[in-house]
């Protein structure tokens, strides 16, 4: 038998999804959003190559509605195996504050999560801050900026803007997030033309993709 860290990497090789698109191309932790069925197959082979192939196998965890939330939450308490395997959670369409509250009470027991993200979801700023002062999670992946608006500057750092959009003079709206860690990773500019020159100094951490809206109708 191969030694245990050979076949390790073997199976972390096997559970690599290499088809993510666009921004997440250049995110690690969605690396294991599908596992592959090369990675089902061989955790089927034996119990010890199901032992090793169960940390990718649930590195990445899509949940969605608050059953969802109900469901993981039994999971990661009657497994304690499950809830360690844990990398990266993307919650969404969960619209009362059960489902928000739920994941804050887990996570303790999610001690290898990394990235969080979150879409859809309405929420209070106690699971923000809970994310913030959680040690082994180091990036929280919002869709918008209003998302924190209620979350203290200085806990900020762990924050990726998944979108801001720029409507000149509006840049100046994320300065106080930037300058305390917020990352954004796509700009959506508006009317760039009445861009001053002060923007091209401006740094946006995190950066992955700039869409440019011009605003005026194609010449047929």
């Amino acid at each position: 038998m191969l030694p245990e860290e050979l076949l390790h990497h073997i199976a972390e090789f096997l559970a690599y999804d290499n088809s993510c698109d666009g921004i997440e191309r250049e995110l690690p932790e969605i690396h294991y959003k599908h596992a592959t069925q090369e990675i089902r197959s061989l955790s089927l082979a034996s119990r010890r190559l199901r032992r090793i192939s169960l940390p990718f196998l649930f590195a990445f965890v899509r949940i969605k509605l608050v059953t969802g939330m109900r469901n993981f939450r039994d999971q990661c308490l009657a497994n304690p195996d499950f809830a360690g395997s844990v990398r990266t959670l993307q919650v969404s369409r969960i619209h009362n504050l059960e489902g928000s509250d739920i994941l804050r009470q887990l996570l303790p027991r999610l001690r290898n999560l990394a990235w969080v993200h979150l879409y859809s979801l309405n929420t209070d700023v106690a699971l923000f801050i809970a994310l913030a002062d959680q040690i082994n999670v180091k990036t929280v992946f919002v869709e918008s900026l209003p998302s924190l608006s209620d979350v203290p500057l200085f806990k900020v750092n762990k924050f990726l803007l998944h979108s801001a959009q720029i409507q000149c003079p509006g840049i100046r709206v994320l300065e106080p997030h930037l300058r305390h860690g917020m990352q954004v990773a796509q700009l959506v500019i508006y009317r760039p033309g009445l861009l001053q020159d002060e923007f091209g100094l401006q740094r946006f951490p995190g950066l992955r993709e700039i869409n440019i809206i011009m605003g005026w109708e194609p010449v047929p």
